[in-house]
């Protein structure tokens, strides 16, 4: 299951991913292109928490927040 919330910022998103995980009783792990900026993608630390959480939770919703934000195209 995939779902894809799509919206303005302020209108619940992030609300609903966190009510949706405590509905599901999952582990709740939210990750932002700050996040990804700041841990350092390069880095992998950003790739092995996320990896890490997904083996250790049996339960894990994981939430990629502000995905209008990654560049696209060619990156260097």
């Amino acid at each position: 299951l995939w779902p894809l919330l799509v919206g303005p910022t302020g209108s619940g998103k992030s609300f609903i991913a966190r009510e949706a995980a405590h509905q599901l009783d999952a582990v709740y792990k939210r990750v932002s292109y700050g996040d990804w900026v700041v841990q350092g993608s390069r880095q992998v630390s950003t790739c092995y928490t996320i990896i890490h959480e997904a083996l250790t939770f049996p339960r894990l919703l994981l939430h990629i927040d502000e995905l209008d934000k990654l560049p696209v195209g060619n990156v260097e």
